[in-house]
């Protein structure tokens, strides 16, 4: 597993709601969680010019698995 690559959007998004992507990196890995799943706990009630940025964000956690 690499260290994930993120866009500014999404590296915006982690910084504002202090997001832990390694939590996230473990539900996927370890816990089953799906991509669908993390994006939609992401986007639940994300301001809609924050969307394209968690799309970036889910996108590069499952590239680094």
């Amino acid at each position: 597993m690499k260290k994930p690559k993120f866009t500014n959007e999404a590296l915006l998004n982690i910084e504002e709601t202090c997001t832990n992507y390694e939590l996230d990196l473990m539900r996927i890995g370890q816990l089953g969680w799906t991509p669908e799943e993390i994006l939609a706990d992401c986007l639940d009630g994300a301001d809609e010019d924050r969307v394209q940025g968690w799309h970036d964000y889910v996108d590069a956690i499952v590239e680094s698995l």
